[in-house]
């Protein structure tokens, strides 16, 4: 066999009969299968082929054999009996996906097709420029096939609403074709993502064609981006209305403790006939540029510059600023406020109760009596364990005068390991006498599927008869574990992303390829269908329900991004 050799051939491929080899030594090695090597041709004296193929084309009696692959920044097509090269196409050099198309009638006769990947876009090569001189024939650069959305794995995705295009928008072209015609028309979906390259893209999804559109890439974060949320203004119409116009509030969290904030004003260009985004930066933010600006640092442990922010959630967006919780890796929950009229992110309070990396957090708005408001914050850490926070003074604007990090209400043992995503509702059945229960679902790294049922009740009328000290943060609320549901086996691999579709209606996504429905009831957890996805390691979900019609929608996504229907599996 071959493997005893070590001459840098980097591929080797075969033809009918016959072994094909190449690599870094200038040489390309051509042997008969079962025997020793018997030639070698040589391809250039500066550089050997990358990789290479063979191709046979048999014209009439005469069988011509050639050679095709990479060869410094070109792929080419070499004769090995002439010894000249037949085509060249510039492409940047060897490619490791890639798929060559040979002379054939139907497509491009006396040529062939180059399709390869580069930089997370599909190419495909143009078609030679007419020459008298076959070895003059050189490709020119190639056109997309299909745009990259990013150039590594996709970590987060979040939607942020939708736009309409009206029917009159088209009828005034007379030169539009009739394809591009139905494709722009109807609804498009806004989508953010983040990714590994540091960067978040702002797509355009046609939910009927299947069309993707990048419409801004923002490359402000120095690593990966692993968190963003979004708050919109729209219309303040019904959920029917049909709006050309979107506009968001982007904060995204990533690696180094970096969080970023931007303003997004998306719409229709109806002269380009396509959806545009304007991006606004308004605020950044880093934790080792804000440990550098306080006074008594020397006295001070510094943070962790590799902390990395895990999960984000929105704490409360009724006032001028947007107070934002925060899962950090070295242990920490933190609360930042931003403010866009000030263009600023300042860090209130952190905690470290958990002692361990936190991968989730999620929050919850309670409404009682009197109008009273309550806010509720779900942090789960890698020990298995979610613990419960009152953030009732800090969305009343009141920490920001005191900022000091209030304790924990309750701790829930849910899983065996890392918990990695969190849903939470209260219950619609209306309040209880003096409280109301909320539901916990969590997915981990054990595979497993828990519901977890919390009693709250409301204990601020009881506490202005005793009166506390204001030395620490006092929780309105008194929380109690009333049930716990779990599916051991819901997934073969461990939980990744859960999102609420709606009140005891969630998905789940896993490394295991597959997107699961599940229907919660007070007893029981049912499995309503699943999905197989062709993302191979789903790091994220964002679902969403149609206004019109029982549709749910799901986007799936890990080095690619899907996006399913849902009403099949649910009646």
């Amino acid at each position: 066999g071959a493997s005893g050799l070590d001459f840098g051939y980097p591929l080797a491929t075969e033809c009918p009969g016959s072994l094909l080899v190449s690599g870094r030594v200038s040489a390309v090695l051509c042997a008969p299968c079962g025997a020793q090597i018997l030639g070698g041709y040589c391809s250039d004296r500066r550089d050997g082929f990358q990789s290479a193929g063979s191709t046979i084309e048999n014209k009439g009696t005469e069988a011509r054999f050639v050679i095709f692959g990479f060869h410094a920044s070109q792929f080419v097509v070499w004769d090995p009996v002439k010894l000249e090269r037949l085509l060249a196409v510039p492409c940047g050099g060897g490619h490791r996906s890639w798929s060559f198309w040979p002379v054939h009638t139907g497509v491009w006769p006396g040529y062939g097709a180059l399709v390869f990947i580069k930089q997370g876009s599909v190419l495909a090569s143009e078609r030679p420029l007419e020459s008298t001189s076959v070895s003059a024939r050189t490709w020119n650069e190639g056109w997309s096939l299909r745009e990259g959305i990013h150039g590594r794995g996709i970590g987060c995705v979040c939607r942020l609403g939708r736009i309409w295009v009206p029917n009159d928008s088209t009828a005034n072209r007379a030169e539009t074709p009739g394809p591009v015609r139905v494709q722009i028309e109807g609804q498009w979906e806004i989508i953010v993502t983040g990714g590994e390259d540091t960067s978040l893209t702002v797509l355009a999804v046609h939910p009927n064609s299947g069309s993707v559109t990048v419409l801004s890439i923002i490359t402000d974060h120095i690593s990966s981006v692993r968190t963003v949320v979004a708050l919109t203004h729209q219309d303040r119409l019904k959920l029917t209305s049909q709006s050309q116009s979107l506009s968001a509030l982007v904060i995204s969290a990533s690696g180094r403790a970096q969080l970023q904030c931007y303003r997004l004003q998306i719409g229709w260009n109806k002269r380009r006939l396509a959806p545009f985004c304007q991006v606004v930066q308004v605020a950044g933010h880093r934790l080792d540029e804000h440990w550098e600006r306080k006074r008594n640092r020397h006295k001070m442990v510094k943070m962790d510059p590799e902390t990395r922010y895990m999960s984000m959630a929105v704490v409360d967006d009724n006032s001028d600023a947007v107070l934002v919780a925060l899962a950090c890796s070295d242990g920490a929950v933190r609360l930042f406020s931003v403010s866009e009229v000030k263009r600023q992110i300042h860090l209130l309070w952190e905690t470290f109760y958990h002692q361990r990396c936190v991968l989730s957090v999620a929050t919850c708005s309670l409404k009682a009596g009197k109008g009273h408001r309550y806010v509720l914050l779900f942090s789960a850490a890698t020990d298995g364990k979610i613990a419960v926070w009152d953030l009732t003074q800090a969305a009343s604007g009141s920490s920001c005068d005191a900022p000091t990090p209030p304790n924990p209400c309750l701790s829930i043992a849910a899983h065996q390991s890392g918990v990695n995503s969190l849903a939470v509702w209260p219950h619609t059945q209306g309040p209880l006498d003096g409280g109301c229960l909320v539901t916990v679902s969590s997915g981990g790294d054990d595979g497993q599927l828990m519901v977890s049922t919390i009693r709250v009740d409301f204990l601020e009328d009881r506490l202005r008869t005793v009166g506390v000290t204001q030395d620490q943060p006092q929780s309105h609320l008194g929380l109690h574990l009333l049930s716990q549901l779990s599916f051991p086996s819901a997934h073969a691999a461990p939980v990744t992303a859960l999102k609420l579709l709606r009140p005891g209606l969630i998905v789940t996504a896993s490394c295991d390829q597959r997107v699961c429905l599940w229907e919660l009831c007070s007893t029981s957890i049912n499995h309503r269908g699943v999905l197989c996805s062709h993302v191979a390691d789903a790091a994220g979900l964002a679902v969403w329900e149609e206004p019109v019609v029982e549709d749910g929608r799901t986007a799936d996504l890990g080095q690619t991004l899907y996006e399913y229907n849902l009403y099949d599996y649910y009646y």
